[in-house]
C-alpha cells in the first residue's frame, strides 16, 4: 500500500525538473532579440548600421563608382588595375563592403591574400589606394564618421593585401 501511494504523487525534484524543461522550452521557441547590452561590441552595433547610414546599396555603387573613376586616374595605382575587369571589380567591392556594413549582400571574390598574393603590394600603394577612397568619399560628401568607419574596415585588409615592405 506505501508503494503505490509513493508511485502516485509526483515528488518535488521531478516536478522541479519538468518546470525547468518547460521553461528553457519556451525559451527556444521566442524570438531572439539581437543583443544591445553591454557586452556587445560598438564596432558590430555600429558596422549593422551603418549599410543604411550610408544609404544602402545605391549608396554604396556610387561611391564604388566614384572612387574606381578616381583611381583610374592615379597615375601611382592605376597599374595595379590595368589588366583586370573593371566591371568585376566593381561588382565584387560592392558586394564586399554590402556585406562588410551589414547589407543583404554576400561577397562572391576571393580571399583578399588570394586575390592580391603576387602583386608586389607596398604600404605606400594602399596608402594611395586609401587617399583615392577618401576623395571618393569626400566628393560624395560622406559624414566623418562615417568616412572614418569605412576607412577603418579597409585597414583591416591592410595585411592580406600588402607584400613588400618599402625599401630604404
Amino acid at each position: 500500500m506505501k508503494m503505490s501511494k509513493q508511485l502516485n504523487q509526483p515528488s518535488w525534484a521531478v516536478i522541479i525538473a519538468i518546470a525547468i524543461v518547460a521553461g528553457l522550452a519556451i525559451l527556444l521557441l521566442l524570438p531572439r532579440r539581437v543583443q544591445t547590452d553591454r557586452f556587445s561590441t560598438p564596432a558590430a552595433s555600429n558596422l549593422s548600421t551603418l549599410y543604411d547610414k550610408l544609404g544602402g546599396r545605391d549608396a554604396i555603387v556610387a561611391l564604388v563608382d566614384e572612387f574606381v573613376s578616381t583611381l583610374s586616374a592615379d597615375r601611382r595605382i592605376s597599374p595595379f588595375f590595368a589588366k583586370i575587369d573593371l566591371v568585376r571589380f566593381k561588382q565584387l567591392f560592392v558586394e564586399q563592403l554590402c556585406e562588410t556594413l551589414g547589407g543583404p549582400c554576400k561577397y562572391s571574390g576571393r580571399s583578399m591574400k588570394e586575390t592580391h598574393a603576387g602583386l608586389g603590394i607596398k604600404h605606400s600603394d594602399f596608402a594611395n589606394f586609401i587617399e583615392d577612397f577618401v576623395m571618393a568619399m569626400d566628393k560624395l560628401k560622406l559624414p566623418e564618421d562615417q568616412k572614418n568607419a569605412l576607412i577603418s574596415l579597409l585597414d583591416r585588409m591592410k595585411p592580406d593585401i600588402v607584400e613588400k615592405k618599402e625599401s630604404p
